[in-house]
């Protein structure tokens, strides 16, 4: 297999917001990083950790093969890096791609998580008071959405 050396375009991701150093913006920065690494057919390097390095006597098609994902996942980490707060690439500059996203998924989808139980505790909540007008308590409802 010869090595894959297409660039793929990173305008989309790098004209969103970056994530923020707090990682309050981390599951929509994270959907985003996933929509564009999906286009680029790269989306693998999240989920998977590379590979240990072929044997010196392994076969050509190995090597390539090997030397592409080592190629992807270096693209991915400088992007990741470029779409982060200067606090946040300071602290994951030494970090793989799939050891980044296990340390930002422990660290952000709880808060995540919690956020998104509070709205919906409060939606439950949420009762029209007699009287009111129902445009007032409509765009209420949707301001927790």
């Amino acid at each position: 297999m010869a090595r894959n050396n297409n660039a793929f375009s990173l305008g989309p991701m790098l004209e969103k917001e970056k994530l923020a150093a707090n990682g309050g913006n981390y599951a929509d920065w994270f959907r985003n990083l996933g929509f564009v690494l999906k286009v680029a057919k790269k989306d693998y390097v999240l989920k998977e950790a590379l590979p240990a390095a072929p044997a010196q006597d392994a076969s050509q098609d190995d090597k390539n093969v090997y030397a592409t994902k080592v190629d992807d996942h270096t693209a991915i980490q400088c992007l990741m890096l470029t779409c982060m707060d200067t606090e946040l690439q300071k602290l994951y500059e030494n970090f793989t791609v799939y050891d980044m996203v296990k340390q930002m998924n422990a660290l952000y989808l709880k808060r995540a998580r919690t956020e998104r139980y509070e709205i919906t505790k409060q939606l439950w909540e949420c009762k029209m008071a007699e009287g009111s007008s129902l445009s007032e308590h409509v765009i209420k409802l949707v301001g927790y959405a």
